[in-house]
């Protein structure tokens, strides 16, 4: 709050016609406080964080401790490759079922698709051919018209 005050003391003394003789000290002395401000906090954060890695790491020792000794590959029991399944192995074959699932579904989608795509490339080709039909029988019809015209001015 100290540094805010003087901050604005300094600020308002800018505005006077005439600035007074140790106006710069003013400002030096500021700035050196608001230095010595941010090390004690940037001190203060340090040794907080400190404290919270060493209590986090005494944490994980005390964990790891009460796990205790580690086994060795060396002192564990033989087990035959039949007997012995890991859940990797059974969460691998889980999501090999999933997989092939899927890729059916997929394959099914795409067969469903493919046949509506090919019905309606029919349904258009027909259409297509009506239309031309139809635009011929219209330039008949139109030929028609004309030479009727013509024939009954």
């Amino acid at each position: 709050m100290k540094i805010s005050k003087d901050m604005q003391d300094l600020v308002h003394l800018r505005r006077v016609p005439t600035l007074s003789i140790d106006y710069e000290d003013q400002w030096t002395s500021l700035k050196s406080g608001a230095s010595e401000l941010l090390n004690v906090v940037s001190q203060k954060c340090i040794r907080i964080q400190a404290a919270a890695v060493k209590r986090h790491l005494r944490v994980l020792h005390l964990a790891e401790k009460a796990k205790g000794s580690i086994l060795y590959l060396a002192n564990a029991p033989f087990y035959s490759e039949l007997e012995y399944v890991s859940r990797e192995d059974k969460v691998f074959k889980m999501l090999k079922q999933k997989v092939l699932k899927q890729q059916e579904e997929s394959k099914a989608r795409e067969d469903s698709l493919l046949q509506r795509q090919i019905a309606l490339e029919e349904t258009v080709k027909q259409q297509a051919e009506l239309i031309k039909k139809q635009f011929a029988d219209f330039a008949k019809l139109m030929v028609l018209f004309n030479q009727q015209q013509k024939l009954n001015p």
